[in-house]
């Protein structure tokens, strides 16, 4: 929808089939716990399309699996590019957030993980400094 590219849904379905088809649900990680082989579907919840972002989950949970690892992230921050486009002129709210998260329990999700509401103040990177993501 947002991206304007045609067929998007059914192009990145499409594509999360054969990374399913070629990884499974099994997540392989290190003595870390970092993430070494496998599958994680990591969607960003957008304000005012939450029917979208259930619409993603229904469409995983018939297509693939609920035992694929999804990570629900609420970390969205509007920008001034997004000034023209209604409702992702502001932030994720609660509600909305815990909609969604509430989805994904009620499909059967097994694996995953969801972070706090206020997460947005830790990923928006600073492109004033020199290395902006640190």
């Amino acid at each position: 929808m947002l991206s304007n590219a045609p067929n998007y849904p059914e192009t990145v379905l499409n594509a999360l089939k054969r990374m399913y088809f070629l990884k499974g649900s099994v997540l392989q990680t290190d003595n870390d716990g970092m993430a070494t082989n496998g599958l994680i579907i990591r969607h960003l919840i957008l304000p005012g399309y939450i029917n979208e972002s259930k619409k993603v989950l229904r469409s995983v949970a018939e297509k693939l699996s609920t035992g694929v690892h999804i990570s629900l992230m609420s970390q969205y921050t509007p920008t001034t590019l997004t000034t023209e486009i209604k409702h992702l002129n502001r932030p994720l709210n609660r509600d909305e957030y815990e909609t969604v998260v509430r989805e994904m329990e009620t499909l059967g999700f097994r694996n995953g993980w969801i972070q706090e509401l206020d997460s947005k103040f830790n990923y928006m990177p600073d492109f004033k400094r020199q290395y902006p993501f640190e």
